[in-house]
Order: C-alpha cells, then structure tokens, then sequence
C-alpha cells in the first residue's frame, strides 16, 4: 500500500489539484455526521436482502441434487480472488480515472456490502491522516477493497445448473376392463344359472324374477317356464301360473308338458273341464300318455263322466296291463254304468295282480259276492217269468 500512496502522491504534484479532490473531503466530513443514520438503515435493508437471499438460497439448493450444485459453488469461489485481483491491477495501471470511480463507486458500494465490510470502510475512512494523503489514498483505497469484496456477494447470485429430467418411468400395463355384450341366448343361460341357485339357496322370490327373466331373452327355454310355473302354484298364484303355461302351450303346441301341468292348476282351481280339455291335447303316443289318462281317468270319474273314464282305463291296461289298479278303475267305472258282467270280469283280473292294497283286495271280494248275488237273483227273476 506503501508503495501505491507514493506514487499516487507524485502523481499529485505533477497533476493540478482539481475540484474532485475537495469533492471527496466534503463527502467524507458529511458522511461522519449521517453515518450512523444512513449505517443503521443500510445494515437493516442488507440484513433483510441476505436473510431473504440466504433463505432462497437454501430452498432452491434444497431441491437441486447435491452433487449438481457443491461443484459450481466452489469453482465461484475460486474464481473470485483472481477476478479482485485483476480489478486491483487494472486500477493501478490507470491511476488518473481511479479518483472519479471512487466518488460513484462509493455510494453504490455502501448500499451492497455486508454489515462487516461497511464497519470496515467507516475505520479507514475516519482515521486520521495527513492532508496530502487524504487526497489520494482515501478513494483508492476504498474503491479496491469495495471491488475485492463484491465476489463474496456474488456468490449468493450462483445459479446452479438446472438438473436434467429423470427418465420417464416405464408404463406398467394397465387391467382394462371393457364390456362384453352378451347375446339374449348367453344372457338366458346366465339367468338360468342364478335362478337355479336362489331357488336352491330357498331365495324363491328370486328365483320366480330370474326364470321371468330367462323367458324374456329366451322362450324357447321349456324347463325355466316349467320351473317357474311350479314355483307359481307353490305360492298359489294360480293365475299367474296358468298364464305362464297358457303362453307356452300357444308358441310351442308340441311341449306336452305345458298341457299336463296347466291341467294340474285348473283341476286345483275347480276347473275340471277345462283340465279335461288340456289333457286331450296331449297326443296319445306321448312319453306323457299315461299321465295323461290317469288325470282323465280320475277327473271323469269325480265328474260322473263313467264312459270317458273307462275308455281312460282302458288306455292304461293297454300301456301296463300288469297293473291291478288299471283293472280296478276300469271294474268301478263299468259297475256304475250297470255293467255287472263286464265289472265282474275285471274285478276278477284285479284280484290276479298281486300288487293290491288289503284294504281294495277287501272291497273286491265283496263286490264280487254281490255281483253273483245280484247275478244269480237276476236268473231267478228271468225264469220265474
């Protein structure tokens, strides 16, 4: 420093004093009286600035990686003592514009610089010197060090390089559900399916929804219409059932079973004569034929109808001529017709068949006796006269 005020001073003498000089003794006796005003505001505005920049700072450090941001930092730092060292140098080199520098420098350089380097400007500028150095090494000097300080807050300005975009992850495959659209045929064995299991799970409400339902996508289907038509006269619903039966037997003629079954409801009903009448269409080489005349057989018998009943009878000996209660119907239905001798004979082919209850092998024998009782006064009768 020594060797800067020497040459500064003789710098002095060779150059006439000029008013730039007076200007900075001005300012600098100004600066003792505001100082402490100007010190107090200026420490407060750099306080808030470095904790607001300290704060951003470390929220941005925070979320850039580590390793992207320290390197950076440090290379800042090294950087700084030569970029202060090459200013220095080049004020030296020219010495004549140092001093107008220091004047403008000066008051922006108290607005920027960190509450310790302004004490340290205030120490050099109020120490007491001699007057010929006040002129020339008051600006220099505070203008260098201004400038050597000014890395330090540069440092809070280092933008760390932006942190490349991690790599897209790879798309994991995606369960996508989409929706089948079944075909009424599907749909109805679906249907089928669940009604079957809520009718076994006693859910028989549900059941009679889901047969419905079965029937809607499909009519075709004969043993949910059945189903569901039981399911109907177990709850008595006898109409509803019998126009589930009645639909049957109009689209499909040819399902016997709809016409035994719809028989079955109107003889519950008290409708004899139309169970009759759905009992006739069933044809007579059906898998469902003896059925059919056992239902005739005893729908005519209760309705008095002897000869339609017998003709019935006499369809089922034709089927299964070993079965006693056949020849039983047939004997009963000929006695009330007055058909003694007819009677006779089949209550005779009854008492062969082995499968009679005691209590009809009892009733046999004994009209048996009274047929021949009847028989024998009859001849007495026809050779008295």
């Amino acid at each position: 420093m020594s060797v800067i005020n020497k040459m500064l001073k003789d710098l002095e003498q060779r150059q006439q004093p000029h008013d730039l000089s007076n200007v900075s003794r001005v300012q600098i006796v100004e600066d003792k009286d505001n100082r402490w005003k100007q010190m107090s505001v200026i420490l407060l505005s750099l306080l808030i600035a470095f904790v607001a920049i300290a704060g951003g700072y470390w929220w941005y450090s925070n979320q850039q990686p580590k390793s992207e941001v320290e390197p950076k930092t440090e290379l800042s730092l090294a950087q700084a003592p030569a970029k202060t060292q090459l200013t220095s140098a080049k004020k030296i080199n020219h010495p004549d514009k140092t001093s107008e520098i220091a004047v403008a420098e000066q008051a922006v350089d108290t607005n920027q610089a960190p509450k310790s380097e302004a004490g340290q400007l205030e120490k050099q500028t109020v120490q007491p010197q001699p007057q010929s150095e006040a002129k020339s090494t008051t600006p220099v000097e505070v203008a260098a060090q201004a400038k050597a300080l000014q890395p330090k807050a540069q440092q809070l300005k280092v933008k760390p390089e932006t942190v490349a975009k991690p790599a897209k992850q790879e798309q994991k495959p995606v369960l996508q559900i989409k929706e089948v659209k079944l075909t009424p045929k599907q749909l109805a064995a679906k249907f089928y399916k669940q009604a079957l299991q809520a009718q076994e799970d006693g859910e028989l409400n549900s059941a009679i929804d889901l047969f419905s339902k079965v029937l809607e996508f499909s009519p075709a289907q004969h043993q949910a219409r059945e189903k569901l038509a039981a399911l109907l006269y177990g709850k008595q619903s006898y109409a509803e059932a019998m126009q589930v039966l009645s639909d049957g037997i109009s689209k499909y003629p040819q399902h016997s079973m709809f016409s035994l079954l719809l028989a079955k409801v109107q003889y519950q009903v008290k409708q004899p004569l139309e169970a009759l009448y759905s009992l006739e269409k069933i044809p007579n080489n059906s898998e469902l034929a003896t059925q059919k005349w056992v239902q005739i057989g005893r729908i005519a018998q209760q309705q008095k109808q002897y000869s339609r009943a017998v003709e019935a009878y006499n369809q089922l000996i034709h089927i299964e001529p070993e079965q006693s209660r056949w020849w039983l119907g047939l004997a009963f239905n000929l006695d009330s017709q007055a058909q003694y001798a007819e009677a006779s004979n089949a209550y005779k082919q009854a008492l062969l068949s082995s499968n009679l209850s005691p209590a009809s092998e009892n009733y046999v024998q004994q009209r048996l006796q009274q047929l021949a009782a009847h028989s024998l006064a009859s001849k007495e009768d026809g050779s008295a006269q």
